[in-house]
């Protein structure tokens, strides 16, 4: 999924708020000059975030989710079933959810 919104893609403003668009790898960096911001996960943990402190966080219905995909000739390949079952397996998932405490959600 390709994300191609834009200040220019920004409608209404009634609260005359000032928007300004960042790198993502910028903003962790940036917050104690801004009111709010959005932060990927990627960028946050590594930069000493706690996603518990967050204002909103996403639910576990997030378009943000891991995606498999396989050409079409491997779809079936039992490699790849293997590989994305023990990803998705019990130990996986308890990793998760020590490592990053309830930060990182498994949704699968």
């Amino acid at each position: 999924m390709t994300t191609t919104a834009s200040l220019g893609d920004v409608v209404a403003n009634p609260k005359h708020l000032k928007i300004r668009e960042l790198d993502a790898a910028q903003i962790p960096r940036s917050l104690d000059d801004m009111a709010a911001a959005a932060v990927n996960m990627s960028y946050a943990l590594p930069a000493g975030l706690d996603p518990k402190t967050a204002m909103i966080l996403e639910g576990t219905d997030t378009p943000f989710s891991l995606i498999w995909t396989a050409s079409s000739k491997r779809r079936d390949d039992p490699r790849i079933k293997r590989l994305i079952g023990l990803y998705r397996s019990p130990e996986v998932k308890a990793f998760i959810l020590a490592k990053f405490n309830g930060s990182v959600i498994p949704n699968w």
